[in-house]
């Protein structure tokens, strides 16, 4: 057994794996995939190192009340209900998404009082409306807006 920062990686005999969760993990606590690195080793002695990474991928619901959740390194899809929900994003990473996924959020709306908060990600910004497009990228795909932060 391998324990990870969220869960335990089993191996059987003949090459399969299972991954059990770790009971009690919160989902805003989840800020990087989970991955394993091994080494296989041949009879005569040769050698392969790869890793095996685990995609939590979190399917994230909210409530009616007014919501605030965080995004996570995975391609994370909000459907957050009625309420004046926040979606923050933080710093999870050294690179240009922040350590981010690609987000979808399925019904954001602006009369309800969605936000998105994308403030630990300006590090460097100097404040300026004119440069603000070296951090963020929205574009509108499918019916839906898409981000890339």
């Amino acid at each position: 057994m391998l324990y990870g920062e969220y869960g335990i990686l089993t191996i059987n005999g003949q090459g399969g794996y299972t991954y059990q969760l770790n009971g009690g993990v919160n989902t805003d606590a989840i800020t990087s995939k989970e991955t394993f690195t091994y080494t296989l080793i041949s009879s005569d002695g040769g050698s392969s190192t790869a890793n095996l990474t685990i995609d939590l991928h979190p399917q994230i619901a909210g409530s009616v009340n007014d919501d605030s959740v965080h995004s996570t390194a995975y391609d994370d899809t909000f459907s957050m209900g009625v309420g004046a929900d926040t979606l923050v994003y933080n710093l999870l990473a050294d690179d240009n998404t922040g350590g981010n996924g690609s987000d979808i959020w399925s019904d954001f709306s602006v009369a309800q009082g969605d936000h998105i908060d994308v403030s630990a990600l300006l590090v460097g910004w100097n404040g300026s409306s004119d440069t603000l497009g070296n951090y963020i990228t929205l574009s509108y795909v499918g019916g839906k807006h898409r981000g890339v932060y």
